[in-house]
């Protein structure tokens, strides 16, 4: 929209070349690039804005061997990183919480946990608002918020997430960020209630009804920008497992008024990271990202990862197994690996931490779930990850680690008979083993 266009081409010594977008992080204009390939790598970097075009040719720096996999890229019905291992991650959702990183990353890593899921904005929050005893509304707000205005993006909150990107490389742990939540996208007169829309930039060039026309519209020329801002901030860091662009679509004032436009929105989504998020793209054009809706598992969103949330079952503690396993089971028609973004044990009214937890995310990982199941933290009928729920999803990355094939692209739904019928089971198999 008339600003600084910074681009940069990064070519090995082969020919094969890369062209990344540039960012301003609010003191300086930056290029991020992780090369794929060893051996001597050079640089031209390009410059537009109205009054003209700079170039820079000739910057140079070699590609050492490193102990890391890469990014991960889907493989069947499973996410494999680039160097040929197998992703298959363990971990929990702290949605909204002012702090995403709990508990900190090297405790989870101790634990047996390999991913964090969360929200990028707490919606509601703005820079103004900070208060010297709470920084974290200034570090949380949305990156594009009312305040600031349409196209600025909120540094703090970017820094913070630079801060949790490196920390989670740094232990080992995966991201799957979610751009967008339902609430963000919601006005008054949704059957939800009125979300958060007030502090959505995008509210002063179109109506909530109106955010997934993505007809050359100003809203979508500016989704566009923001989602590049994204890829060129953190798209390099292997730690980027993959993308919900939203949670709870149908909680979106634009779904409840035009699901055959929000449905239009998340094929031109897909569209958007296979074209883009090159880091990511496997070699038959598909990119991690995924839409969920709330216990629709035959829902399908178009993008290449296929997802729900569940919370069909959040009061009982042996019902849950039977909802993620059979959802599972239901998501893996698609062909695409699937999983639960989100489930939860309402412990207020009923359920029981950890065995609701234990019973949904074994349930998920043998119906075929290409990851755990993620439990929802939210620090209120939803309980932060204690140590007891913590050492449920150790025991379950320690079985999967000496199981040793889970995530192989050979693996089917195993075909199960059970001698008692009051119980249920699933599993996996390829044609000598399962479990």
């Amino acid at each position: 929209e008339g600003g600084l266009d910074l681009r940069a081409t990064f070519t090995d010594a082969v020919g094969t070349s890369w062209n990344i977008n540039g960012f301003y992080d609010g003191a300086d204009w930056r290029v991020r690039f992780a090369p794929d390939r060893l051996g001597r790598w050079r640089c031209a970097v390009t410059a537009e804005d109205p009054s003209g075009v700079s170039n820079t040719v000739g910057g140079e720096f070699t590609c050492v061997p490193s102990a890391h996999h890469g990014w991960a890229r889907i493989d069947s019905h499973f996410l494999r990183f680039a160097d040929g291992h197998t992703l298959f991650a363990v971990g929990h959702n702290t949605g909204w919480q002012p702090d995403v990183e709990q508990p900190p990353f090297d405790e989870m890593a101790g634990a047996g946990e390999n991913l964090l899921s969360f929200w990028i904005a707490m919606p509601w929050a703005q820079p103004s608002w900070a208060l010297p005893s709470e920084p974290y509304w200034d570090d949380r707000a949305p990156i594009e918020n009312s305040e600031q205005g349409l196209g600025n993006y909120n540094q703090a909150a970017c820094a913070y997430l630079d801060g949790v990107v490196e920390r989670a490389e740094a232990a080992g742990v995966c991201l799957l960020p979610t751009i967008w939540s339902h609430g963000q996208l919601r006005a008054a007169g949704h059957p939800w209630g009125e979300g958060w829309w007030y502090n959505n930039a995008y509210n002063t060039v179109c109506s909530a009804t109106e955010f997934f026309n993505t007809a050359d519209t100003p809203q979508w020329r500016y989704q566009k920008n923001f989602y590049r801002y994204l890829l060129a901030r953190w798209g390099y860091s292997r730690a980027i497992a993959g993308w919900v662009a939203v949670c709870e679509i149908e909680g979106t004032t634009g779904y409840y008024a035009n699901p055959a436009q929000a449905e239009a929105w998340c094929a031109a989504m897909s569209d958007y990271f296979r074209t883009n998020d090159g880091f990511r793209r496997s070699a038959d054009g598909r990119s991690p990202a995924a839409v969920t809706k709330v216990d629709q598992p035959a829902w399908e969103s178009g993008l290449d990862l296929r997802a729900t949330d569940s919370y069909a079952q959040q009061l009982n503690d042996t019902e849950v197994a039977n909802a993620i396993g059979t959802q599972t089971g239901t998501m893996w028609i698609s062909s695409k690996p699937c999983f639960h973004a989100e489930f939860g044990g309402d412990t207020v009214h009923g359920a029981t931490q950890p065995r609701h937890l234990h019973n949904g995310t074994w349930a998920g990982v043998a119906a075929g779930a290409a990851l755990t199941p993620l439990v929802w933290c939210d620090g209120g009928n939803f309980p932060m990850l204690t140590p007891e729920m913590q050492a449920h999803l150790g025991y379950l990355s320690e079985f999967i680690s000496a199981v040793g094939y889970a995530g192989s692209s050979l693996l089917t739904p195993a075909q199960l008979s059970l001698d008692a019928p009051s119980c249920r089971a699933w599993g996996m198999t390829r044609a000598d083993r399962g479990f």
